[in-house]
Protein backbone atom coordinates (compact mmCIF):
# COMPACT_ATOMS: atom_id res chain seq x y z
CA UNK A 1 0.00 0.00 0.00
CA UNK A 2 2.64 2.54 0.73
CA UNK A 3 4.56 2.03 -2.33
CA UNK A 4 1.32 2.50 -4.57
CA UNK A 5 1.32 5.75 -2.05
CA UNK A 6 4.82 6.61 -2.56
CA UNK A 7 5.01 6.47 -6.53
CA UNK A 8 2.94 9.98 -7.36
CA UNK A 9 5.30 11.67 -4.96
CA UNK A 10 8.08 10.27 -6.92
CA UNK A 11 6.84 11.22 -10.26
CA UNK A 12 6.53 14.79 -9.16
CA UNK A 13 9.74 14.82 -8.04
CA UNK A 14 11.05 13.40 -10.96
CA UNK A 15 8.88 15.72 -12.91
CA UNK A 16 10.36 18.89 -10.93
CA UNK A 17 14.02 17.65 -11.21
CA UNK A 18 13.34 17.68 -15.39
CA UNK A 19 11.87 20.87 -15.44
CA UNK A 20 15.13 22.71 -13.32
CA UNK A 21 17.35 20.87 -15.64
CA UNK A 22 15.50 22.50 -18.75
CA UNK A 23 15.79 25.58 -16.93
CA UNK A 24 19.59 25.08 -16.74
CA UNK A 25 19.83 24.21 -20.40
CA UNK A 26 17.70 27.08 -21.88
CA UNK A 27 20.00 29.26 -19.58
CA UNK A 28 23.19 27.81 -21.55
CA UNK A 29 21.20 28.16 -24.67
CA UNK A 30 20.47 32.18 -23.76
CA UNK A 31 24.31 32.40 -22.99
CA UNK A 32 25.39 31.05 -26.50
CA UNK A 33 22.74 32.66 -28.26
CA UNK A 34 24.12 36.09 -26.69
CA UNK A 35 27.41 35.37 -27.53
CA UNK A 36 26.34 34.80 -31.46
CA UNK A 37 24.40 38.30 -30.92
CA UNK A 38 21.52 36.34 -31.42
CA UNK A 39 19.73 38.50 -29.27
CA UNK A 40 16.03 37.53 -30.16
CA UNK A 41 16.64 33.95 -29.72
CA UNK A 42 18.31 34.77 -26.40
CA UNK A 43 15.30 36.85 -25.04
CA UNK A 44 13.17 33.75 -26.21
CA UNK A 45 15.45 31.10 -24.19
CA UNK A 46 15.03 33.18 -21.31
CA UNK A 47 11.74 33.86 -21.35
CA UNK A 48 11.87 29.85 -22.17
CA UNK A 49 13.91 29.21 -19.09
CA UNK A 50 12.11 31.63 -16.66
CA UNK A 51 8.82 29.00 -17.28
CA UNK A 52 10.84 25.91 -16.70
CA UNK A 53 11.92 27.74 -13.40
CA UNK A 54 8.73 28.55 -13.06
CA UNK A 55 7.12 24.69 -13.08
CA UNK A 56 10.15 23.60 -11.22
CA UNK A 57 8.79 25.36 -8.35
CA UNK A 58 5.21 24.33 -8.79
CA UNK A 59 6.17 20.79 -9.09
CA UNK A 60 8.16 21.06 -6.18
CA UNK A 61 5.70 22.75 -4.60
CA UNK A 62 3.43 20.23 -4.73
CA UNK A 63 5.61 17.58 -4.37
CA UNK A 64 6.40 18.37 -0.82
CA UNK A 65 2.50 18.82 -0.13
CA UNK A 66 2.17 14.88 -1.19
CA UNK A 67 4.77 14.10 0.20
CA UNK A 68 3.74 15.55 3.68
CA UNK A 69 0.39 13.91 3.35
CA UNK A 70 1.95 10.40 2.54
CA UNK A 71 3.82 11.33 5.67
CA UNK A 72 0.94 12.11 7.97
CA UNK A 73 -1.39 9.11 6.79
CA UNK A 74 1.42 6.75 7.60
CA UNK A 75 2.33 8.27 10.75
CA UNK A 76 -1.47 8.12 11.59
CA UNK A 77 -1.64 4.56 10.30
CA UNK A 78 1.27 3.81 12.70
CA UNK A 79 -0.30 5.50 16.03
CA UNK A 80 -4.12 3.52 15.06
CA UNK A 81 -1.76 0.03 14.75
CA UNK A 82 -0.15 1.27 18.41
CA UNK A 83 -3.59 2.04 20.24
CA UNK A 84 -4.54 -1.57 18.76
Amino acid sequence: MMEMAQEPVAQMYRISRAALVAAFVMLGAAIVAFAAKAHAVALVFLVLMLACAMASSVFAVIFRNRAVAVAREARRQAQQKARR
